[in-house]
Order: structure tokens, then C-alpha cells, then sequence
């Protein structure tokens, strides 16, 4: 999978991400051109781990509006970004419209299955649907319940790392547009690829790949 990336110009969402590291199976940044990021670092106490990262360095240019992103991407990754989206079509045909004509896209996405938001139902492509006509906004808090019943690690670990100071996890959902820890959908392999797909994605590789099943990995070609 990755030699169809290898020496692409690469824009990350969300980064870097730890598996895309030296020594790591999906070891990503070593085999690309370039590789800039659109990053969460506006957010507020969120995310500390990934903000204070040494991989950071592997970022030729950081942003923190799409509005900033030019359009000369070859490649489109995102690791385990999209399920944080609240209308996850519209927000991947927005920084898609950042790649070259016939761009790739690289996904990874929390496995229904064996993620810690398990108990809750799977998305339908008809929500996400729903979401792109109805115009949900990123602020929207309608999977809130659903997030608050589940065994997230901050519940079991209020020391996280990740932890907003002086906060809860309850607290951190209630202000998520702040801090973006929920998870607003939950996907199956077959989801993963609709969603691509009706982005005008052709699929090259869907998996889940062998002794990780915590991840759904997507692999597409832009058919504009």
C-alpha cells in the first residue's frame, strides 16, 4: 500500500500522527516528497500529546485555516481525524478540493468493532447524508448522549495527558468545538468506502489490516 504514496506531495490532517513514525508499520513520512499538515493546534488544551510531538518536525508547512491550504497535493491523509468530524462528507470534500487532479487519499478510521465506543450504534450512509443536506456544523452536539455512555479512557484515566487542566471528559463534550474529542460516527469497513466513494473516490485498497483491528485503512484515487 504504501508504494503507491512513496514520493508523493502529502497534506495531513490533524498531525502527525505517531504511526506514521520512523520504525512503525505504516512508517509514512519517510516515504514522502513533502508532507505539510492543516493542524489542531487552535484548540484549546486539546490534544497535548500530538501538539508536543517530535514528529512534528517532519511538517514543511503547518496551517490552521483550509482557506490558507494550496491546491498542489498529491496526497490526502488523515488517521483516525475523520470520525471527529460532524459532517465528515462535507469537511473531506473540502480539503480534497486541496489535492491535483486525480489525487490520492489515505483514511484511517476507528474499527466499529473493537474501539472503545463499541456499545454504540454503527453510522448509516444515510446520516452522513443527512448531515451534508441538512448542513451540520462542527459546533453540533446532537451525539453527545451517546459519547458521554461510553467507556472512554478519559472516564478511567482523568490524568490523561490529553486532559484539558481542571476539566472532565463530560465537560470537554459539552464544549467540543473547543476541544474536538468526540466521536460523532462510527464505522464499518463498508461505510469507510461509501463515504470515499461518493466523493468521487475510486477505491484501490479497504482493509482492516492483520493483527490491528482497531483501524479501517482506505486507500483511493480521485476519478477528477
Amino acid at each position: 500500500m504504501l508504494a503507491a504514496v512513496r514520493g508523493k506531495t502529502a497534506i495531513e490532517v490533524g498531525g502527525p500522527s505517531g504511526q506514521f513514525g520512523p520504525g512503525r508499520r505504516f512508517a509514512l513520512y519517510g516515504d514522502l516528497d513533502r508532507v505539510d499538515n492543516i493542524n489542531l493546534y487552535s484548540l484549546t488544551d486539546s490534544f497535548q500529546t500530538i501538539k508536543q510531538s517530535p514528529l512534528n518536525r517532519v511538517f514543511s508547512e503547518m496551517f490552521t485555516t483550509l482557506a490558507d491550504v494550496p491546491r498542489r497535493y498529491e496526497l490526502l491523509v488523515t488517521s483516525h481525524a475523520i470520525e471527529h468530524f460532524a459532517n465528515p462528507l462535507k469537511i473531506l470534500a473540502d480539503f480534497s478540493s486541496k489535492l491535483v487532479p486525480h489525487g490520492l487519499i489515505l483514511s484511517f478510521v476507528p474499527n466499529h468493532e473493537a474501539f472503545w465506543d463499541r456499545t454504540r450504534n454503527l453510522t448509516t450512509p444515510a446520516h452522513l447524508e443527512n448531515d451534508l443536506a441538512g448542513g451540520t456544523r462542527e459546533d453540533d452536539l446532537m451525539h453527545l448522549g451517546e459519547n458521554l455512555a461510553t467507556a472512554h479512557p478519559y472516564k478511567s484515566q482523568p490524568h490523561h495527558p490529553d486532559m484539558a487542566p481542571g476539566l472532565t471528559y463530560a465537560d470537554m463534550l459539552a464544549a467540543n468545538i473547543e476541544y474536538r474529542i468526540m466521536h460523532h460516527h462510527r464505522f464499518d469497513l463498508d461505510l469507510v468506502v461509501a463515504m470515499h466513494e461518493r466523493l468521487g473516490f475510486e477505491t484501490i485498497a479497504a482493509f482492516c489490516p492483520e493483527h490491528d483491528e482497531l483501524q479501517l485503512i482506505y486507500l483511493g484515487r480521485s476519478a477528477f
